[in-house]
């Protein structure tokens, strides 16, 4: 079996020289097109529909499931996705260190608060989960207690 010298042979090094430098253009070519695409979902909001996707109610009623003779309210997370998504890639575009890919302004001032809002996030799915848990294990009667206490709880408290 013969063994390639290819230390020697300057034809074989131009080679990988060239197949490198198609590899490094082809994965910039990838980057910047990646980049180009995640400016543009983010490019459908503005600062003031950023404020409003941060205003929205945390926890939202699901729609109704009866569970036997009774219908049982569940809660379910409303906290937006997609800046969770959009404040995740940020970080990613952020650890490129690179001039070429800056992430806006509004992206980097929501982007210090991240952590933030990833602890509220799981934070309001452990009680969404403790809440429809507690609502299932209810029976009748006392699921009809406990919505008559919150009747009564929130006429005291408007």
């Amino acid at each position: 079996m013969e063994v390639c010298d290819a230390t020697n042979d300057s034809t074989f090094d131009d080679n990988i020289e060239a197949v490198y430098c198609e590899l490094q253009e082809a994965l910039l070519t990838f980057q910047t097109q990646k980049y180009e695409d995640w400016l543009e979902t983010f490019s459908n909001f503005d600062s003031s529909q950023l404020q409003l996707r941060l205003e929205l109610p945390i926890l939202r009623k699901s729609e109704k499931a009866t569970e036997g003779r009774i219908n049982i309210r569940k809660i379910e997370s409303n906290f937006d996705n997609d800046l969770l998504s959009i404040l995740s890639e940020s970080s990613f575009w952020e650890k490129m260190d690179n001039d070429m890919f800056i992430a806006p302004i509004q992206i980097l001032g929501l982007a210090h608060q991240k952590e933030n809002f990833f602890a509220m996030n799981e934070h309001i799915n452990i009680v969404v989960r403790a809440y429809n848990d507690l609502i299932c294990d209810l029976n009748g009667t006392e699921y009809v207690y406990l919505v008559q206490l919150w009747v009564h709880s929130t006429a005291v408290f408007t």
